[in-house]
């Protein structure tokens, strides 16, 4: 298993991700579920392909859940979403498909509608689109 690196924020939690280095593009994201990790299954899954075919890859946990920081934090969706959003900004270059199982899927539309220059592809995975009323 990759080693696990933080990316540290003022004001907010740490959020835990693994990041795969590729020289192919374009780069793939992994957004899990409610109550998922950068760790399951699914995720690991989509990192050996991309660790395979040299594709960059990035997984990582949401605020106040699994590896990334909770002291002091109560979150919930809309922190979700500003994750994804941060984390995508931040460690992500270049062209991406972005791939969000059940409530990543929901946070999926939401990247994909504030960059549509950079989401070049989706894969929406058992889409929990019921959050809606709640970001």
């Amino acid at each position: 298993m990759k080693a696990v690196k933080y990316l540290e924020r003022i004001g907010k939690p740490s959020l835990a991700y693994v990041k795969l280095e590729g020289k192919r593009k374009p780069g793939v994201v992994y957004l899990s579920g409610l109550m998922s990790s950068m760790n399951s299954p699914k995720a690991l899954a989509v990192e050996q392909m991309c660790s395979e075919s040299g594709q960059p890859f990035l997984r990582f946990d949401y605020s106040g859940t699994y590896a990334s920081s909770s002291v002091g934090y109560v979150c919930n969706i809309k922190d979700w979403v500003e994750d994804g959003i941060e984390m995508f900004t931040k460690l992500t270059s270049g062209p991406q498909v972005i791939v969000g199982s059940s409530m990543g899927a929901f946070i999926m539309l939401h990247l994909a509608k504030r960059f549509p220059e950079k989401v070049v592809g989706m894969v929406g995975v058992s889409g929990a689109f019921h959050f809606i009323r709640t970001a």
